[in-house]
């Protein structure tokens, strides 16, 4: 576990998986009470997009990122690395106008983007965040990751999107006017904290992996040259 705890690649990529998955248990949980008491839709309208979006958007995403990542030949490919650097960072410009936009149509179209470029890349992270790890400390790398998915993941997002939206003086807030913005733009904000995490973590292997192939290309120039030498 010591050794799984120094690893800073893994646990990095740990972080950025499981802010994925809190911004997700938040949109899940709250995201037809925000569209009611914000955007003043219908019930029965936001209950109905939030259902087909929740099914469509993570099962397309997932479909489109694995069939893509393979295309270029895996996770572990530097083409596949860079795909999945803007795939995360599409999230960030869906993300962004979330808590701002007025209209419905817009807010669902942002949601179902932001479900569709997190599922799309969800897979392949997970997969370089266990590659991180040598073969004999898989397992307790993924057991590690399925604790954290849940216990800072899954578990506290509705608890702080409720408690930030007390703060905020929701709870006095009657009528039809208009709820605060605030606590759907703390959760979906922090995973601008998720990617830098992740980018963090694919640009170091990047760069690694560039030093490595200059430094193969060297050794192969100086075998030719030992052998050119050796010739004449």
């Amino acid at each position: 576990m010591a050794d799984l705890m120094s690893n800073s690649d893994f646990i990095m990529l740990l972080f950025a998986n499981t802010g994925f998955y809190y911004v997700v248990a938040g949109i899940q949980y709250w995201c037809v009470n925000y569209m009611q008491q914000v955007l003043h839709a219908s019930y029965a309208t936001a209950t109905l997009y939030f259902a087909f979006t929740a099914f469509f958007a993570p099962l397309t995403g997932v479909l489109f990122g694995g069939a893509l990542i393979s295309y270029y030949g895996g996770y572990n490919s530097r083409r596949s690395r860079e795909i999945l650097l803007i795939m995360g960072w599409a999230c960030t410009a869906f993300a962004i106008p979330v808590p701002i936009v007025d209209n419905f149509t817009s807010f669902g179209i942002l949601i179902f983007g932001l479900l569709f470029c997190g599922a799309s890349l969800l897979p392949s992270l997970t997969g370089i965040m266990l590659n991180c790890v040598p073969d004999h400390q898989r397992a307790s790398a993924n057991s590690l990751a399925q604790v954290s998915y849940n216990l800072f993941g899954w578990m506290p997002a509705p608890f702080v999107y409720g408690l930030v939206s007390q703060i905020a003086g929701d709870s006095q807030v009657l009528g039809d006017k208009e709820k605060s913005r605030v606590p759907l733009a703390f959760i979906i904000y922090s995973e601008v904290f998720t990617l830098a995490l992740m980018t963090i973590v694919i640009l170091r292997k990047l760069r690694t992996e560039n030093l490595e192939n200059q430094l193969l290309k060297a050794e192969v120039l100086f075998q030719k040259q030992q052998e050119g030498d050796e010739e004449s």
